[in-house]
């Protein structure tokens, strides 16, 4: 306690003991933690090369669009008022529906996407995306 110019006495709480402690406990906790921490043992199964049977290959619809706007169904090159009766052709016996859509990389995103619809509009039921094209 001190005594102030009044005369009174001025009580305050010396700090510096509490700074002290407190840092001296921040620097263990910052060395302990990296000791402390472990990670999970995560076994990742190999990567095996599966050979689909050629008939699944051949069967599988492939609908690519390139940037300058023509489109491929599988080899063959169909112009876009075409392209309805040749998928509805092509996926008749086909309770999925599924085709697998192709783009070019340098196709922009939205026209992607407007194709898309266009080709779900015509009426497939499930359409896959292919990321790295054959």
């Amino acid at each position: 306690m001190q005594v102030d110019s009044r005369g009174g006495l001025q009580s305050s709480m010396n700090v510096t003991p509490l700074i002290d402690v407190v840092l001296v406990l921040l620097i263990i906790f910052m060395i302990v933690t990296p000791l402390t921490q472990h990670g999970y043992d995560v076994k990742v199964p190999q990567q095996t090369s599966v050979q689909l049977p050629r008939q699944a290959v051949a069967d599988q619809i492939v609908l690519r669009y390139n940037v300058n706007g023509t489109i491929f169904l599988g080899s063959e090159e169909v112009p876009l008022d075409r392209l309805a009766s040749r998928l509805r052709e092509l996926t008749a016996g086909r309770p999925d529906r599924l085709v697998f859509f192709a783009g070019d990389r340098r196709l922009n995103y939205q026209d992607a996407v407007r194709f898309m619809d266009t080709v779900r509009s015509f009426g497939v039921k499930n359409l896959g995306i292919v990321v790295n094209p054959p």
